[in-house]
């Protein structure tokens, strides 16, 4: 599975950050795995930050804004 994620994380890499000039095999190899492993976690950070602050400030859950915690 972890495979999976390093292969994923190279593909995003290789879009937005190599916008695709170069191998998609390359930035996928073995030697890369660690750097797509934290692309992806920080892909994975910055996209969930926008949809809780999405959420949280359009009110979409009431509860939250009103302060019942």
């Amino acid at each position: 599975m972890i495979e999976y994620h390093a292969y994923l994380g190279g593909f995003w890499y290789w879009i937005l950050i190599k916008f695709c000039k170069t191998k998609l095999s390359d930035e996928q190899a073995e030697t890369n795995r660690k750097r797509n492993l934290f692309f992806l976690s920080f892909l994975n950070i910055i996209v969930i930050s926008i949809v809780i602050t999405f959420y949280y400030f359009s009110n979409l859950f009431p509860a939250l804004t009103e302060g019942s915690f």
